[in-house]
């Protein structure tokens, strides 16, 4: 769970409503720690937990992934809020926008 070109050195999940998580990643010579609680969880259908580190202020900011079926495909809703800034949220588009890629490219899409 990293763009590509960068790689994670540590992650625990606790993955269950109320549980923390926690993503270091490996990001031009420096780790950037990123943690979180899950609030929602509906498989297939649904994942939303909060999103804290250094580039939300370690402000705690909420995600949201829902996962909509389309035959073989499934089409991914990202939605980021409680954002402190516009730097964070133009930070976060590109970051989340180059993970996605680097996992359709992992799945030959």
């Amino acid at each position: 769970m990293c763009p590509e070109g960068s790689s994670v050195s540590f992650i625990e999940l606790d993955v269950r409503v109320g549980g923390a998580f926690r993503v270091d990643m490996h990001i031009d010579g420096a780790d950037t720690i990123h943690t979180g609680i899950y609030r929602e969880i509906i498989p297939p259908e649904k994942l939303v937990f909060t999103w804290v580190s250094k580039h939300t202020h370690y402000r705690e900011s909420l995600v949201t992934l829902e996962f909509l079926a389309h035959g073989e495909a499934t089409e991914l809703i990202l939605l980021q809020t409680r954002l402190p800034d516009d730097e964070a949220a133009e930070r976060h588009t590109v970051g989340w926008t180059q993970l996605i890629e680097h996992l359709m490219h992992l799945h030959g899409r």
